[in-house]
């Protein structure tokens, strides 16, 4: 069994790392940005003023500043209707809020909630998944020393009594 392993490392083998099951996303900057911007609407500003300030904080900046540059050129809630990529889906939300006259600290955190929801609902998935995930390096790495463990005074017990009765 240890030469196994001791092959596998020589070879270069490396486990794959397992995905991160708990905590928050940090990963995900469309969150971070509806995070400071509902933080910037909460505190009084305005929907054009919250996202320049929100520009410069986030993983999506040049999205974000693309999107100020536009607003300034066709206004605001038509650049929100034409933006595209990872902003698209909060983008259109303000953008309806702006047009219906909807509040748009309300609209943010309804999007807050339910892309948290998302995350949430995409971590219990794979927390699922993972007891089948495990079952093969537990059945590769601890069931042949459990059988060895188990077994073996068995079969040696077995062994010295089948040489013991062959002697002279």
């Amino acid at each position: 069994m240890i030469w196994l392993l001791g092959a596998l490392l020589v070879l270069g083998w490396r486990p794959r790392r397992l995905p991160k099951l708990v905590g928050t996303r940090r990963d995900d900057p469309v969150l971070a940005t509806a995070r400071l911007l509902s933080l910037g609407l909460t505190a009084g500003l305005p929907l054009a003023s919250a996202l320049h300030r929100t520009t410069e904080e986030t993983g999506v900046g040049r999205e974000l500043a693309a999107l100020t540059r536009r607003a300034t050129a066709v206004g605001l809630a038509q650049a929100l209707v034409e933006t595209e990529g990872e902003l698209a889906g909060l983008a259109r939300l303000l953008a309806r809020a702006q047009l219906s006259g909807a509040p748009l600290t309300e609209a943010v955190g309804a999007f807050i909630r339910a892309r948290t929801l998302e995350s949430r609902t995409e971590r219990l998935r794979r927390i699922r998944t993972l007891p089948v995930t495990l079952l093969v390096p537990l059945s590769l790495m601890l069931l042949p020393g459990f059988v060895v463990l188990v077994m073996g005074p068995v079969v040696a017990t077995q062994i010295s009594e089948l040489w013991s009765g062959v002697g002279p």
